[in-house]
């Protein structure tokens, strides 16, 4: 997880919405994906009223295409 947030920061709803990454690394795509998709599940977020783009992280890495790795910035 790549971040600049630390307990008890509080960012405003004007604020760029990435406050995050997730990377993940495998010796093939389909073992990167499966790397993220247990980072993924294993992510627990505290606080009241968070919304995270998360769930459509975990569904990218069980889409077709993208297992395929024919996907661009343009696709999604």
């Amino acid at each position: 997880m790549d971040t600049w947030i630390k307990s008890g920061t509080e960012v405003s709803a004007n604020f760029d919405s990435l406050i995050a990454k997730m990377i993940a690394r495998g010796v093939s795509l389909d073992d990167a994906l499966a790397t993220l998709r247990r980072a993924i599940d294993a992510t627990v977020f505290v606080g009241d009223g968070l919304r995270t783009t998360m769930s459509l992280g975990r569904e990218l890495t069980l889409d077709p295409a993208v297992l395929r790795g024919a996907t661009t910035t343009t696709w999604l």
